[in-house]
């Protein structure tokens, strides 16, 4: 399960990278900012839900003895 949520963070900053390198090609730097702080605002709420939902997962797993 850490290897998935490694996953989905690796994979939320690499596109806000290339959003950042899109967008502000297009309409300037200040947009490609924008862009990225609108990408985080959708992305990491939900990586660090996931992650949540994982470690509770575990952990009621562990609680009840299962493998």
């Amino acid at each position: 399960m850490a290897f998935y949520s490694d996953t989905r963070v690796t994979i939320s900053i690499l596109l806000s990278i290339a959003v950042f390198i899109v967008v502000t090609g297009v309409f300037g730097f200040g947009a490609g900012v924008f862009a990225v702080f609108l990408t985080h605002a959708v992305l990491i709420p939900k990586v660090l839900w996931n992650f949540v939902l994982d470690r509770t997962r575990e952990l009621g797993k562990a609680f009840r003895g299962e493998d």
